[in-house]
């Protein structure tokens, strides 16, 4: 392990960077974990962690409602969130996330859950319903062994706030981590490590991208597209 290893590790810098940067590429916000899964791990392994990114099935319990998931796992009955496609179709029925070796087990990261209370309204908007999202954290990192990692089943079934799944499917994997999103992510961790690397010796760094009224900053809700990055 390099010398960035986890020991050292700035995690709300790390997130930070990450966030910074695909938030300023994405055009499908609250539908992006593809990207962040890819770019997460190509950073965290340029660190010095044995990281890489993970796809299948996943699922939050938001609140203690009966209504209150939010999944992207088939296995469950029950609110199901997904992207919608061109046409408004439901695509995609998978999540992806980040999965570290270490030498007390395996971790699972997950740079997205900050999303979920936009999810939540987006599946409102969609079926009627009314999701309580009380449980939205900025970031997990977690070990597999932790207490409140259950199967898909298990998190509709629980009544307790804060409880998730996460489900690794080789097949998934195979297709939405293609060599084109894997080649867009190398370009876009080296646009993170500068935003890291520059935080770490206390320089600011605004990744700007233009939209369709011209040059801004990047933000959660307002997708553009990268173009420069300045020291600030």
């Amino acid at each position: 392990m390099s010398v960035q290893g986890k020991d050292v590790l700035d995690r709300e810098l790390f997130v930070k960077s990450v966030r910074q940067v695909v938030s300023a590429v994405t055009n499908l916000p609250g539908a992006d974990c593809t990207l962040y899964a890819v770019v997460g791990a190509g950073l965290l392994s340029e660190l010095g962690f044995d990281a890489e990114p993970a796809a299948g099935s996943a699922a939050w319990r938001v609140g203690e409602g009966d209504s209150d998931v939010i999944s992207h796992a088939p296995e469950i009955t029950g609110p199901v969130y997904g992207p919608g496609g061109s046409e408004g179709k439901m695509v995609g029925m998978f999540h992806a996330w980040i999965n570290i070796k270490s030498s007390v087990g395996n971790e699972i990261l997950d740079l997205t859950t900050w999303q979920l209370k936009k999810k939540g309204r987006e599946l409102d908007l969609a079926d009627g319903g009314i999701t309580n999202v009380t449980y939205c954290p900025e970031f997990l990192w977690i070990s597999e062994k932790s207490d409140k990692l259950l199967s898909p089943r298990d998190v509709l079934q629980s009544y307790d706030s804060g409880v998730y799944s996460y489900v690794r499917k080789p097949k998934v994997e195979a297709v939405v981590f293609s060599e084109g999103i894997l080649e867009e992510a190398r370009r876009l961790t080296l646009a993170a490590s500068i935003c890291y690397r520059s935080g770490l010796h206390g320089e600011n760094v605004a990744v700007v991208g233009v939209n369709e009224n011209g040059l801004g900053e990047a933000n959660d809700d307002s997708p553009m597209r990268l173009r420069q990055m300045k020291r600030i």
